[in-house]
């Protein structure tokens, strides 16, 4: 079967899902719907919430294109996104979140996913499909959503199976410039009358739009993804609903280039103090003009077009996840009991060329500042939380303990160039004349400088979290949280050796360094 082929066998159902999305919208008429959310950990119309918040549902989302988790960023009001690299993203809200690229810092913005936290930053990247709904928390929110919630948190809610309903789904395509391709869906399949499954998934593929002048690559910053989802239902009596999911994700796309600042330009190697002041005004869009610009071994690598860069190394950028969770929910009459079992194994692959230099340049290895990060986390959570059903009582209050284990084996490796990291000029220290130190010896030439680090941490917490109504005007809400963080580093090895002689193309992972470093003698 052909690519075409292919695609317009998708065809028909993409009108299906216009043709149903149109028809909901001309029964509602116009009218107000009333919109459930769970922010409280309970089905609860959003006016009647005491918190302040947002909610999008699946129309407001598709329409908006967001198709990753930051996406949100461009609906809500007061959030952004702070970019440590293309793997690893933090949400702010209102200005209040974390700034880290290592993936096991939690972000002062909780993030979860059918109300399992999802810890590590590098989740951040992966792809939205079949949502319900999302939920945007203003901060803070510790007393309902854990740890490290100050800043607020984000509920992305996807469909759930629908027991004792017929077969449904949808499908949507999107092709766009640069070949991009994005193919998502999801059907409901019905298990007889207290069963159901809703499998659900996401393509997503794109050429580069980057001209990489050091590789020749003008399509440079290939994408591609995929996500899968499948969900079972159970309801073995209208008290009691079960529901077990599991999902699988990869990106195995090319690391996305920096584009060099540089310094103004010296008598290379450049060095930390001995940097050239701007006397006059400079045209930094031009190479070559006015002073220049060169990064720290003296190269001028700045174009004057916007998707022309310089990136060498191994342009590696995977990220693996697999997980699932187990909930339970059973209604007792005045109260309810809910338990979510969860476990995730996220591990990322990435490359960071920070100085943009090249590997073909005089056959010299430039890779000055290149950093290669092969980071895995597995994370174990368990949450009880027994909480009021009756919406319509003047107190209603949820009271829970959580569980999280996470264990993070971060490697992370430093590339030295042929010039090697740059020297402090003999001025900074009182030296005279700094003119017999033009070249400073320096013992990072050629090294591959590496740390590789075993974190453990175990949290556990109990909460409580009430709401009085007085009058319907006035409510008064109280939540208390108790956490205590226990952290270990029970493995930590440094060092660095020479990598001379080995390919620039080289990715080193965790691997590798290991086995390059078995001969190093212990400090």
């Amino acid at each position: 079967m052909s690519e075409r082929q292919a695609w317009l066998l998708l065809l028909p159902a993409l009108f299906t899902a216009v043709n149903v999305s149109a028809q909901n919208s001309e029964e509602r008429g116009g009218l107000l719907e009333e919109v459930i959310v769970t922010a409280q950990k309970r089905a609860e119309n959003v006016q009647d919430v005491p918190i302040s918040m947002q909610a999008y549902s699946a129309d407001q989302l598709q329409d908006a294109r967001v198709t990753e988790l930051t996406d949100i960023a461009r609906m809500a009001p007061n959030l952004n996104v702070v970019v440590q690299n293309a793997m690893s993203q933090h949400i702010v809200i209102r200005g209040v979140g974390t700034n880290e690229f290592f993936g096991n810092a939690p972000s002062s913005v909780g993030l979860y996913m059918d109300e399992v936290t999802m810890n590590s930053s590098y989740m951040s990247t992966l792809g939205l499909f079949d949502m319900e709904r999302i939920e945007v928390l203003r901060g803070p929110q510790n007393s309902l959503f854990g740890r490290n919630t100050t800043g607020g948190a984000v509920n992305y809610i996807s469909h759930q199976p629908k027991i004792g309903g017929g077969t449904e789904g949808y499908a949507l395509l999107t092709y766009g410039r640069h070949n991009l391709a994005e193919v998502e869906g999801g059907v409901t399949l019905p298990m007889g009358n207290q069963a159901a499954v809703r499998l659900a998934g996401v393509y997503h593929s794109r050429d580069g739009i980057w001209n990489n002048l050091d590789s020749g690559d003008s399509e440079y910053g290939d994408q591609e993804r995929y996500s899968l989802r499948a969900t079972f239902a159970w309801e073995p009596s209208e008290d009691t609903r079960v529901t077990l999911s599991a999902h699988h994700a990869r990106d195995d796309s090319q690391a996305q280039p920096q584009k060099v600042a540089g310094a103004l330009r010296n008598n290379p190697p450049l060095r930390v103090n001995d940097l050239a002041p701007a006397t006059t005004d400079f045209d930094w869009t031009s190479p070559g003009t006015g002073a220049g610009l060169v990064n720290i071994e003296g190269i001028d690598h700045h174009t004057d077009r916007w998707r022309d860069v310089y990136t060498g190394g191994s342009q590696r950028a995977d990220l693996w996840v697999d997980g699932g969770y187990l909930k339970i929910q059973h209604d007792f009459g005045s109260t309810s009991l809910t338990s979510i079992s969860s476990y995730d194994r996220t591990h990322a692959w990435y490359e960071e060329d920070n100085t943009a230099n090249g590997n073909s340049i005089g056959g010299v290895n430039h890779d000055t500042l290149i950093i290669d990060m092969d980071q895995e986390f597995e994370q174990l959570t368990q949450e009880l939380r027994l909480s009021s059903n009756d919406d319509e009582a003047r107190l209603r209050w949820i009271a829970g303990v959580y569980y999280l284990r996470e264990d993070a084996l971060l490697a992370q490796n430093v590339r030295f160039g042929a010039n090697g990291f740059p020297g402090a000029h003999p001025s900074a220290v009182g030296i005279t004349p700094p003119a017999l130190f033009d070249v400073i010896p320096n013992p990072y030439q050629n090294t591959l400088s590496f740390s590789i680090s075993d974190l453990e941490d175990t949290s556990i917490s109990a909460y409580g979290h009430t709401d009085f109504e007085f009058t319907d005007q006035l409510t008064l809400t109280v939540g208390l949280r108790y956490t205590r963080d226990d952290k270990a580093n029970p493995s930590y090895y440094a060092g660095a050796f020479d990598k001379t002689g080995i390919d620039p193309a080289t990715y080193y992972d965790r691997a590798l360094v290991e086995r390059l470093a078995a001969s190093l003698p212990a400090c």
